[in-house]
């Protein structure tokens, strides 16, 4: 997968955002 360091790091804050809420 070849996504750009913009889509890399959203995903991450993503993830990041569900663990803590969640």
């Amino acid at each position: 997968m070849n996504a750009g360091p913009g889509l890399v790091l959203a995903e991450h804050l993503i993830l990041d955002t569900v663990g803590v809420f969640s």
